[in-house]
C-alpha cells in the first residue's frame, strides 16, 4: 500500500507540472536501451531561467524485458552553452521504476547533447547511470518538437 501511495504522488506531481506548463514546445519522443532492455520514452522539458541555462526534464519510459518496466525520471539539466545549436548538458535527478509488484527509487547522473534541427525541433542523445535499487546504464535518443 505504501508503494502505491508513492507511485500516486509521483504521477500527480508530474501531471500537475505538465498541465501548469502546458504547451507543445518542449515535448519529445525517444527510443533507447536501459541495461540491454529496449524502450520508448515520452518527455517534457521546462526552461527554468530566461538565459536558457537551467532546465527540468520529466520523462516517462516503458522498457520491454521479460518483465515490462515503467520508469519515471525528473532530471535537472545545466546547459553549458545555451546559445549554441549544439548544446551540451550534465544532468542529475531522481528515478522511480515499477516492475510488476516492485517499486524502486534511484538517483540519476549523466549528460546529454541537443542539436538544433529547425527553429522548433531538436535531436537529443542522453546517457545516464541510475544508482539505487535497480542500478543500470541507459541511453536514449530522439527528437523534441
Amino acid at each position: 500500500m505504501k508503494n502505491r501511495r508513492h507511485y500516486q504522488i509521483v504521477l500527480a506531481t508530474m501531471l500537475w507540472t505538465a498541465v501548469a506548463q502546458a504547451g507543445v514546445e518542449g515535448w519529445g519522443l525517444g527510443a533507447g536501451v536501459f541495461d540491454d532492455d529496449f524502450g520508448i520514452q515520452g518527455r517534457k522539458e521546462f526552461m527554468l531561467t530566461e538565459t536558457g541555462v537551467s532546465e527540468l526534464g520529466l520523462q516517462g519510459s516503458v522498457f520491454f524485458a521479460s518483465k515490462t518496466t515503467f520508469r519515471f525520471d525528473a532530471d535537472y539539466h545545466h546547459i553549458l552553452n545555451p546559445g549554441s545549436a549544439f548544446r551540451i548538458y550534465p544532468l542529475a535527478g531522481a528515478s522511480f521504476a515499477i516492475r510488476r509488484h516492485s517499486n524502486r527509487w534511484g538517483a540519476n547522473l549523466g549528460g546529454g547533447v541537443k542539436v538544433r534541427l529547425t527553429e522548433h525541433n531538436d535531436a537529443f542523445l542522453e546517457l545516464k547511470y541510475v544508482f539505487g535499487d535497480w542500478n543500470g546504464i541507459g541511453i536514449m535518443a530522439g527528437i523534441h518538437f
